[in-house]
Order: C-alpha cells, then sequence, then structure tokens
C-alpha cells in the first residue's frame, strides 16, 4: 500500500496530473499515516495536508513530501524504475504502437536521475538560484556554493563552474554536477558506497567527485561509512563508559588480605617427582598451577601451587593461605566454574559447628563472601590480573626454560611473592626523607587483630613502651598509606568520557573472542541494564536466538537504527525552498 502511495505521488509531481488514482482510500494505510503525520508536524502546512487527505485532486505536491517517501522505504534504483514508468505512463499517446513496453531502458533511467536531481536541487539550491536571477546580494551562507562559481546547462542542472575549464578532463569530471545535503545525496552516496564494495569515505567521495560535487560530501559519507551495518560487523568498536570508582575494598584498610582478589596462572610444566636424576627426567611431565591471592587494599601477594583447576584443589590452596596469612571476609574472582564452585562449598561449610569452631578460634564471626565479576570481563579485576603479569614476569625469569619439581616450585613462588611484596605502592624519589611505603611494611601491622589497638599519634615517643612503640610505627604506615597512596589512585588513566548509557531494546553485537569473523557474530537485542552506583551502565543482559548472557560494554559493539527517515531539518539547509510561481 506504501508503493502504491509512492508512485502517485511520484505521478502527480512528474506528470502533473490532477487525477487522484486510487482516491482517498489508498492513502489509508496505517503505515502511510503514521509516517505523513511524522513528517507533516514540521514540514506540512494544514492546507496542503488537507489538500493530500481531502481532496480527490492533489495537483502538485510539495517536494518535500516527495523526498519523504524516498527515504522512508525505497531504494536508490527503486526510485530511479518508479520515476521512469511514472514518465513513460505519464507521456502514453493515444496510439499504442508509440507507448514503450517491456523493461525500463537506460534512456528513462537517465532521465529519472536528471528529474530527481533537478527537484532536489529546486528544493535546497531554490534562494540561491532567484537571488542569482535578480543580481541580489548572496548571503554568507551561500559561500560555499558561491566559491564553486556554479551555472546552469542546458538541462537545467546546477553544475560546478570551477577553474579547470581548460583541463582535458571530461565534462562531468570537469563541471560536477552540485548536489545539496539532503536526503537524496546520502541514497547517492550510499549506493556508491556499495558499489565499491563498501570503500571508506576518502575512496567513495573520489570517486563520487568524477560526477558529482556533492555539499558537506566527506562528512556524509564518513557517517554513512559509520552507520553502514555490514561495514560495522567488519570492524565493530567495543562500547567503552567512564572509569567507575574504586570498590571499597580497594580504598579502606581493615587488615591485610580482609579483601581479597583471586586469579589462577598457569599452566606450567612440573615434574611429577622430586628425583632430579636423569631417569626421572624422562618420565614425563604434569601441568600445575598457580593460585594467585591478592590483597585488594595493600596490593600484598601470596601465591600458591596447585595441581588442578578443580573446586577441591582451590578450596585447599584456599586453607594453605588462611592459615599462613589472614581469613578473608571478602573474595573477588572472575566468573570461573571452579570459584563458582568453591563459592557453594564454603557456603555449606562454613554453617557447619566445626567451621563455626575454627573461626571463633581465629578471631571472627563471619564467613567469606564471594563476589563474582561478570563474564569475560578481566578488566574488572585489573589488580589481580597485574599481579599474574609480574608473578610471570620473575617466574619465566628464574626458570631459564627448565621443569620445577613441586617443592621447588612452592619455594619459588614464595621467593616471587617476597619480591612483589617489597615493592614501593608510592612513587619512589631521590630525597631521603621520602617514605618508601611497601605491603610488607602494612602487612606487620597486624599481629593479631582480634584485639585492638589504641591510637598512639598523641603519645610522645620518650612515654612510650617497647610494645607501644611497635604500635605506632605499624599505625604510621597505615597513615602513610592514607596520605601518600590513596591520592595516587585518583587520577583515571583510561576512559576518561562519559559515554551515552545503552537502553533496553538496543540491537547490539556480541563480540566473541573465538570467532574472529565479523559476519558470525551473534546480533541480540539488550534485555537488561545494570547500572552502577554511579548511574552508568556497563554491565547489561543481551537475548538472543540462544539465550540470554550477560556481557560487559567491552564486548558489544552497538548497531545504528534506522527508525527515522534521514531528511535534515530546514534550519539545516542552505536555503528554503522557493515554489515555482511562473506557472
Amino acid at each position: 500500500m506504501v508503493l502504491r502511495t509512492l508512485f502517485l505521488a511520484v505521478f502527480v509531481c512528474v506528470s502533473s496530473q490532477a487525477v487522484l488514482f486510487g482516491g482517498v482510500a489508498s492513502l489509508g494505510s496505517y503505515a502511510f499515516i503514521g509516517a505523513f503525520r511524522r513528517f507533516s508536524d514540521q514540514y506540512c502546512t494544514p492546507q496542503q495536508i488537507s489538500v493530500v487527505f481531502l481532496s480527490p485532486f492533489v495537483g502538485q505536491l510539495p517536494v518535500r513530501f516527495l523526498l519523504f517517501f524516498f527515504v522512508l522505504k525505497s531504494s536508490f534504483n527503486k526510485i530511479l524504475r518508479i520515476i521512469a514508468y511514472c514518465y513513460r505512463f505519464g507521456h502514453r499517446g493515444p496510439s499504442a504502437n508509440n507507448n514503450p513496453t517491456g523493461p525500463i531502458s537506460a534512456e528513462e533511467m537517465e532521465y529519472a536521475l536528471i528529474a530527481l536531481i533537478k527537484m532536489d536541487q529546486q528544493e535546497h539550491f531554490g534562494e540561491f538560484l532567484q537571488l542569482r536571477k535578480r543580481g541580489a546580494t548572496i548571503p554568507k551562507r551561500w559561500i560555499q556554493l558561491q566559491s564553486l562559481n556554479p551555472f546552469m546547462d542546458p538541462e537545467g542542472i546546477l553544475r560546478v563552474g570551477g577553474r579547470l575549464a581548460k583541463s582535458d578532463l571530461e565534462f562531468n569530471a570537469k563541471h560536477q554536477v552540485l548536489l545539496p545535503r539532503s536526503a537524496f545525496t546520502r541514497m547517492i552516496i550510499r549506493k556508491r558506497h556499495e558499489d565499491l564494495i563498501h570503500a571508506g569515505p576518502t575512496h567513495t567521495i573520489a570517486d563520487i567527485k568524477q560526477q558529482y560535487w556533492p555539499l558537506s560530501g566527506f562528512k556524509m559519507a564518513s557517517d554513512i561509512y559509520a552507520k553502514c551495518y555490514d561495514c560495522i560487523k567488519a570492524r565493530p568498536k567495543p562500547l567503552q563508559q567512564i572509569m567507575g570508582q574504586l570498590p571499597q575494598a580497594r580504598v579502606v584498610y581493615e587488615y591485610p588480605f580482609h579483601s581479597t582478589g583471586v586469579d589462577f596462572a598457569g599452566p606450567l610444566q612440573m615434574l611429577p617427582m622430586a628425583t632430579r636424576g636423569v631417569k626421572s627426567r624422562r618420565m614425563g611431565t604434569q601441568k600445575v598451577y598457580i593460585a594467585v591471592f591478592v590483597c585488594m587494599a595493600t596490593k600484598a601477594v601470596h601465591l600458591e601451587a596447585v595441581t588442578s583447576l578443580t573446586t577441591d584443589a582451590f578450596i585447599a590452596a584456599l586453607r594453605r593461605f588462611s592459615e599462613q596469612k589472614w581469613t578473608p571476609k571478602h573474595m573477588y574472582s572472575d566468573k570461573g566454574s571452579n570459584f563458582i564452585g568453591a563459592a557453594n562449598e564454603m557456603a555449606v561449610l562454613l554453617t557447619c559447628e566445626n567451621a563455626q569452631r575454627n573461626l571463633v578460634s581465629e578471631g571472627t564471626q563471619d564467613g567469606i563472601q564471594w563476589h563474582f565479576n561478570p563474564p569475560l570481563s578481566p578488566h574488572h579485576g585489573g589488580l589481580w590480573e597485574a599481579c599474574v603479569k609480574s608473578t610471570k614476569y620473575h617466574l619465566n625469569r628464574c626458570s631459564n626454560g627448565i621443569h620445577f619439581t613441586f617443592e621447588e616450585l612452592t619455594t619459588v613462588l614464595y621467593q616471587i611473592a617476597g619480591v612483589l611484596n617489597s615493592r614501593p605502592l608510592c612513587t619512589v624519589t631521590e630525597d631521603p626523607n621520602s617514605p618508601i611505603l611497601t605491603p610488607n611494611h602494612l602487612m606487620g601491622r597486624f599481629t593479631d587483630r582480634s584485639l585492638p589497638n589504641p591510637d598512639l599519634s598523641h603519645l610522645p615517643t620518650n612515654r612510650q613502651s617497647y610494645w607501644q612503640a611497635c604500635q605506632a610505627q605499624a599505625q604510621e604506615f597505615g597513615r602513610k598509606w592514607r596520605t601518600f597512596y590513596l591520592n595516587t589512585l585518583q587520577q583515571r588513566p583510561k576512559w576518561r568520557l562519559a559515554k551515552e548509557n545503552l537502553i533496553v531494546g538496543e540491537v547490539v553485537l556480541l563480540l566473541d573472542e573465538a570467532n574472529r569473523d565479523g559476519r558470525k557474530w551473534v546480533m541480540g537485542r539488550i534485555e537488561e541494564v545494570r547500572p552502577g552506583a554511579d548511574g552508568y551502565v556497563r554491565v547489561v543482559s543481551i537475548r538472543t536466538s540462544s539465550g540470554i548472557y550477560v556481557r560487559p560494554i567491552t564486548k558489544i559493539a552497538r548497531l545504528p537504527t534506522q527508525d527515522d527517515p534521514e531528511i535534515p531539518a530546514p534550519e539545516e539547509q542552505p536555503g528554503e525552498y522557493v515554489p515555482n510561481t511562473t506557472n
């Protein structure tokens, strides 16, 4: 029905006939009425609306009304064919022998293109043409068009005068057809972009300027290139959002490893036997992994070797860590299956009486509360990811390509942890009085966290006992942590600008790391957004054909929407429509 109405509108404008084929019923489709109302609110007067809907004789429709339908449903080639058929129908003679039939010829397609170009130029360059015709002063807003020294060719098309008249280029290359910034020009650029197998904006405009000169052409070509579905799938741009606030676990210091991040590194190759003989070397190797525990506040590190990635192996490593350091109250990790199993088993374990008695004896009443990051979001755990990188750095330099036994690997990991815990947390200067703060200083602050320590900063040094002096020194390390270290976390090293939040219903691409072929990336629709405490969305739920997935915004790409026709507003145009008053 929309196509029938489009054919009617094109026929009326091209052939200037007054007969409304199909009557008012052809204008009654819901698609037409909804589209026409959105268009008429801005571009049509009440008199024009009444002419279209109430009169059986339309006359000359506004050119903007016609161009609106071009963008609504049709492609460039379809528009040319419709115009050509209307031209053929409007020029039918009384004799059937003189009336062409069959497919549209190249000559008719060329006439349709010329008719559309003239119509678009009259719509947007009408004021400029009237001013030049009267010899009036050209306003400054036409300076870009005036600099091209345009002229009217014998067919009534406005062309570039330019300065290349004496060159040996073809006529169309020397005097290109001027195209305004309009929906019709965008269709020409999009068609050429597709004909050039989705070339970039520079290549597209260079090819178009062999025949046309679009005003603001590169800007329109860049916009078309940025919104092309095929181009977006070939080079998707993951979404970003301003870096969020640090979690409370990073900026509040309770005691070492109160809030702990955990991750696995590896696998490494380990000798199955402790014997260092040649015979054991020939028996082969087995895989071993490294469990990395990082204090969220002090960056203190603890490393444990585990022989598998199972839940049992991780719980055993967690128990060794708790016995040597402290039992954490909060654990942060990626959403690995072994961590999920550990969280479930720890929830059951911490409810039994034996576990409760052990926890009471260790000075705490609560169990471990687990916090999981969204899937495929390693940047949410940048603290332990950086620690994994540092661990691998030292391990590669001490292994020299050999395989360790389990005892040797455990010894090396403890040595690496000691090195990492001696790193300064703040920038080291040449000032000898500048404080140097390391995780080792902060871990020595709490020898027994079940006993509260009073504030000794007000007590003079000569009045302190030996125990008070030790506690005062530990409290001084805590003061330096708050004074010097926390200030280094103020600045955002990346993701400094806030971006527009995703909303429910948007269509996005899921960027699967295992599938590099953009043509096979899955499209989905946002089912739920999960804003953070600052109101910015960084995690969403996406519904696809195979289910609902939770993903960070860094693993999705936004697809452009084409709900509204690409018709520029009147104030964006260099000139207003000047009606033809000669008829």
